[in-house]
């Protein structure tokens, strides 16, 4: 017999064809956004203002009017039209806009179903910035709980703001994250506002990630930042605000984003398997236990970079982490802060 999560899932996810259908005019290729996208674009239609939406969305107004024109071409039509006074709807963006809150609106009560009905117990549930340290610690934990009779354990990835919101709305125990903790960082304020307390782990400098087999190995002397543009520059899709593609060397500024040549993914299995089969590179930090095994990269340092990256976890306010996310903690903190084999 269907549980209620089931039947309520089945119904969503057919609802949710029908509506992707019933855009299929807009879209070129079979391009299907992602739900990050559409709630961005119904807080840019709520508020008629890209910036007043940014400043709502707790992201800067550059990153929200990438993301709208990243839609508006995967989709292939203009939905906004931008005027001195703001934005307005063109007739696509009204009914685009429509379909758009029946998705949102399905998926919220999938999610409001599913904190329902999840198991009670052994219960782990984290979020986390696009990391593999971060998946190795889910890892070692999973593994030394996996002898207990019952457990649930989730572990999901998105950008920092998604972390914020995938605890604050409950949908996560706990969030690790990364930032640039510089004197005007709007974090603070962001935590203090959604009630959120932050913990400090580390502080790291930031890595170039490339093959085993790039040709700056080759050089005979550790190669610099400058030197990779001609190479391909690998990101993240949609996540333009991430600080480590704006870095510092020696006062002079890089915007990574600006690079000739550009891929971008999703996923970090993607990003590794790109990377390890071409001669494209990103940034992160140190190496991971399985990198060099599992995907033939490795990383080093950039001589004199400016920039640090502040990882740290947020809990809810007032909620002490359980004793499977004490462990993780204790785990996570021991490895990126070199404390634990690799």
């Amino acid at each position: 017999m269907q549980s209620l999560f089931d039947v309520l899932y089945k119904k969503i996810v057919e609802t949710n064809e029908i509506l992707i259908k019933s855009l299929g005019k807009m879209m070129m290729g079979g391009t299907i956004m992602n739900l990050k996208q559409l709630e961005y674009f119904s807080v840019v239609a709520q508020y008629g203002s890209i910036n007043k939406a940014a400043q709502a969305l707790y992201v800067s107004q550059p990153h929200l009017s990438h993301i709208l024109q990243d839609l508006e071409e995967d989709i292939g039509t203009a939905l906004l039209t931008r005027t001195k006074k703001g934005v307005q709807l063109t007739e696509e963006g009204r009914h685009f806009l429509q379909h758009s809150q029946k998705i949102l609106g399905e998926m919220n009560q999938l999610q409001g179903l599913f904190h329902k009905q999840e198991r009670s117990g052994n219960t782990f549930r984290v979020s986390m910035t696009k990391f593999s340290h971060t998946m190795e610690s889910f890892i070692d934990i999973l593994n030394q709980w996996s002898q207990e009779p019952e457990l649930s354990f989730r572990l999901n990835e998105g950008s920092s703001m998604d972390v914020i919101a995938d605890v604050e709305s409950g949908y996560s125990d706990l969030g690790v994250l990364h930032f640039e903790y510089t004197p005007d960082s709007p974090f603070p304020r962001i935590f203090e506002e959604k009630k959120l307390e932050y913990r400090h782990l580390s502080e790291i400098r930031p890595h170039i990630v490339l093959s085993q087999n790039h040709p700056l190995l080759r050089v005979g002397h550790a190669p610099t930042l400058g030197e990779f543009r001609p190479y391909g520059f690998v990101r993240y899709i949609g996540e333009y605000e991430d600080f480590t593609y704006n870095l510092s060397i020696n006062g002079v500024h890089y915007d990574l984003d600006d690079s000739p040549k550009i891929a971008s993914v999703y996923g970090r299995a993607s990003l590794l398997h790109l990377i390890s089969a071409t001669d494209f590179y990103t940034i992160g930090i140190q190496e991971f236990g399985r990198q060099a095994g599992c995907y033939g990269c490795t990383s080093i340092p950039i001589p004199d970079c400016d920039n640090k990256l502040e990882f740290g976890y947020i809990v809810r306010l007032g909620t002490p982490p359980c004793r499977a996310a004490a462990e993780f903690i204790k785990n996570l903190s021991g490895r990126l802060n070199g404390q634990l084999p690799r």
